[in-house]
């Protein structure tokens, strides 16, 4: 069943050649274990994981709602008509706010700000205010002086982790504030720091290329749009008044609102303001209302980046709000809009993929009755999409989502010229994004955001969420340290597998495969957290055992025939060694070896779980074994087995049972026995075994029937003779498909109380397709899998 591998193609550093016998090269850098210096130390010293946790924390609380500096100080800004033609503020009570709450170094902002810029943005806006009215002298001298001695020493370190919207909105302050005199430099007279006329120049560059489109509103990156204060002397203030919410607001954005007010009056986004004013205070917040379809798409992004188990306890405080809710049909919260047909797949898909008991009626019925799929967009559609994926056996609701958004985004595909769109729904129509692996999507992920500018997006940043475009860099930095970190992790643990690997089983590496290095990539990207190193280990060994016995049976007449398998079965059976002491070498130093191993990976199972479990666990190698000898048995003797016989004799000799039930045992928690035994876990057990029989035999039919053995395809065929070879192919593929669904319907349902055998038993469906989804990946590695393995394992991420 498991893999032979060539990686990784160019490797780095000095290198180590492994795994030769059969040509495998595994490259190590000599220097693989050592942290790149520097990069973790930055990100701890400009952020902070305290700070950075807290900022995300923040923004994915539903009842979070803190004021800003920065949006109040836009609103104190407006001004109105007093009797006599003179000005005043429109909202003097914001301006009062603003000069109450300085602090005492001169700054405004949150007490306990993310980054530095943060200070810097919000006490420009604050400054800028002040003295647009000219009021609170005594203010505007301190806060002066806080950014003559700050933006002096302002450098670009400082700007990695802020967005290009708000780059562009702070260079568009540093104007305003020249004109109005503000002087923030450490004289009149001097120059403005190297970093400002960067910001400058970047900020022309924005404002020249938009000149030379055609619609601003529809051509400007969303990044950039959703800052429109930044964008003043090119944008169509009436044209973004389309793009208004049903509230009244500019993207729920105050600061957005006020500048839309200052340039059109409309009474709609002053309503939205005023009422804002005087729920909170005299204050406003940075966001308000925040849609909730924004808040799953920061924790979707936490999930893709592969860092959502830093914010477990609030993601399940989210999802426990909404999955209430949903269930009494309404909304406690009055911040919860969630009528549309777009946040409510969102909604579905993230209950269910984290094991609430939802219905799809619950949330797409009325949406879908109503006609609202015909009115979305691409990102609506990729939302529908992915949660037509998680689809149980008879939902014909999802079906027919299904059916309607691969039609829409099949068709996206051939009219749309955006790259970052068309790779994202190519990405969703190949494969379901629900299989994939985390870990590795992360990688893609990230290098989606470090090659995007300003003119091309991320699926993920094409809305008009400030808060996305605010946090986005933050989470992208840190998702580079937590994946440098893990790589060292791993790396760690390789070196001494592959010790193992090297000590007891590369001198009968005559077989046909070689599995360490894919069977542990399966293993680390199923089970990614660091503190899980057992398991994966014990993962690891399992596959890599079970690959080489598999191998056995494979070529038995290589090593005395049916004879010597029936022998090594029995002394498998009695656990006694001396059983085959008359056989070939081989078969003999298998035996022994298996035995050995098994009796190690016993302790180590027995020790993490606290009590013996050395004979229920070495029974399931005695029922591998049996299978592996009757399929040896029907090769013998040309039997031909029904599709039931067949089935049930692949899926256990396919070599599950010791990978899942030993790593389960050693997950880290305690698995009492009667949890083995009861009907979800045996229903959810035979299920993945016979997904991975299926999945298997779909891609190995060819090269089985040539060497003389059953497929599960073969047995079909001659089990439906009037279907041709490619409708019998297809109709496996059908099966196939409602596996898994059978399979969602198990792993994914509430009663599932066990999250160790949910979470392993999904890494082992996920690392099936993985492996076989295209060709047998176990034995031809493609190139996208070296590449894959090569990255994962070896190739760090730079911080800049």
């Amino acid at each position: 069943m498991l893999p032979v591998a060539d990686v990784p193609e160019k490797p780095p550093g000095k290198l180590a050649r492994l795994n030769s016998s059969r040509g495998l090269n595994v490259f190590f850098d000599s220097c693989r274990t050592s942290p790149q210096e520097g990069l973790e130390e930055d990100f701890e010293e400009d952020i902070g994981f305290e700070n950075f946790q807290r900022a995300v924390k923040d923004a994915i609380n539903l009842h979070n709602n803190e004021v800003s500096a920065y949006d109040t100080a836009w609103v104190a800004r407006i001004s109105k008509v007093f009797q006599g033609g003179s000005l005043v503020p429109q909202f003097p009570e914001a301006l009062q706010w603003v000069e109450r709450n300085q602090k005492d170094d001169g700054s405004w902002g949150e007490l306990q700000p993310t980054t530095k810029f943060d200070q810097y943005f919000a006490t420009l806006s604050c400054l800028i205010a002040l003295k647009s009215w000219g009021v609170a002298h005594e203010c505007i001298a301190k806060g002066e002086q806080y950014l003559q001695e700050n933006l002096a020493i302002l450098g670009d370190k400082d700007l990695k982790y802020v967005s290009h919207g708000a780059k562009v909105a702070f260079a568009a302050m540093l104007e305003d504030a020249e004109k109005l005199e503000l002087s923030l430099y450490s004289s009149p007279s001097a120059s403005p720091p190297p970093f400002v006329e960067d910001l400058f120049s970047y900020r022309n560059k924005v404002l020249e290329r938009l000149r030379t489109v055609a619609d601003v509103i529809a051509d400007c990156p969303k990044k950039l749009l959703c800052f429109p204060e930044g964008l003043e002397p090119v944008l169509d203030w009436e044209g973004i008044g389309d793009l208004q919410f049903e509230d009244g607001s500019i993207f729920s954005s105050p600061a957005a609102t006020a500048c839309f007010v200052m340039r059109t009056k409309d009474s709609k986004a002053l309503n939205y303001l005023t009422s804002l004013i005087g729920r909170f205070n005299d204050a406003v917040p940075c966001m308000y209302p925040t849609p909730l379809s924004e808040i799953l798409s920061i924790v979707d992004h936490l999930e893709r980046l592969n860092i959502d188990r830093y914010f477990s306890a609030e993601i399940r405080e989210l999802l426990d709000i909404l999955h209430r809710q949903s269930e009494f049909h309404g909304y406690e919260h009055d911040e919860l809009p969630s009528e549309d047909i777009e946040t409510q797949a969102m909604i579905f898909r993230v209950l269910r993929e984290h094991q609430y008991d939802v219905t799809p009626e619950t949330f797409l019925l009325e949406g879908i009755s109503n006609g609202q799929i015909g009115e979305l967009g691409a990102r609506g559609m990729l939302q529908l999409y992915r949660a037509s994926e998680l689809i149980f056996p008879g939902e014909l609701l999802l079906d027919y989502t299904r059916n309607i958004t691969t039609g829409a985004l099949k068709n996206i595909l051939k009219t749309t010229t955006d790259a970052a769109l068309k790779k994202e729904v190519e990405d969703h129509l190949h494969s379901p994004h629900f299989m994939q692996f985390r870990p590795l999507e992360s990688m893609k992920y990230i290098d989606r955001f470090d090659s995007s500018v300003e003119a091309n997006e991320t699926y993920f940043e094409m809305t008009f969420s400030r808060l996305m475009h605010k946090l986005n860099p933050l989470m992208v930095a840190f998702a580079k340290v937590n994946f440098n970190n893990c790589q060292v992790t791993y790396q760690q643990e390789l070196q001494e597998l592959t010790k193992w690997d090297e000590d007891h089983l590369r001198n009968v590496y005559n077989f046909q495969r070689q599995p360490l290095l894919p069977a542990f990539l399966a293993g680390a990207v199923g089970m990614p957290d660091p503190k899980l190193s057992l398991a994966r280990s014990v993962w690891t060994r399992g596959s890599v055992l079970v690959t080489v016995i598999d191998d056995l049976f494979d070529e038995a007449t290589l090593h005395d025939g049916i004879q010597g398998l029936r022998l090594f079965h029995e002394s498998i059976k009695r656990w006694d060694s001396s059983i085959v002491d008359s056989c070939c070498e081989s078969v003999k130093t298998l035996a022994k070896l298996l035995m050995s191993e098994v009796d190690s990976l016993c302790r180590e199972a027995s020790e993490a779980q606290g009590r013996d479990l050395t004979r229920f666990l070495r029974a399931i190698w005695q029922d591998v074994i049996a299978e592996f000898l009757t399929e040896a048995e029907w090769n013998d003797t040309g039997y031909q087995p029904s599709s039931e016989e067949y089935l049930r004799t692949g899926s256990i000799s396919f070599g599950l049972g010791p990978i899942t039930l030993y790593t389960i045992f050693c997950y880290g928690e305690h698995i009492p026995d009667e949890m083995l035994d009861s009907d979800d876990y045996l229903d959810a057990f035979d299920l993945v075994n016979r997904y991975g029989r299926l999945i298997n035999d779909l891609r190995t039919h060819s090269r089985e029937v040539f060497g003389g053995h059953n497929s599960f395809i073969s047995v079909y065929e001659r089990e439906h003779p009037k279907l041709s070879k490619q409708e019998a192919y297809a109709g496996v593929q059908n099966l196939l498909k409602g596996l898994a669904s059978k399979v969602f319907s198990q792993l994914l349902n509430s009663r599932y109380t066990s999250p160790e055998v949910r979470d392993v038993h999904l890494a082992m469906i996920r690392s099936l397709y993985l492996m076989y989804y295209e060709v047998d990946g176990y034995r031809f590695t493609t190139h996208e899998l070296k590449k894959q393995i090569q990255r994962f394992f070896y190739k760090r991420f730079p911080l800049d």
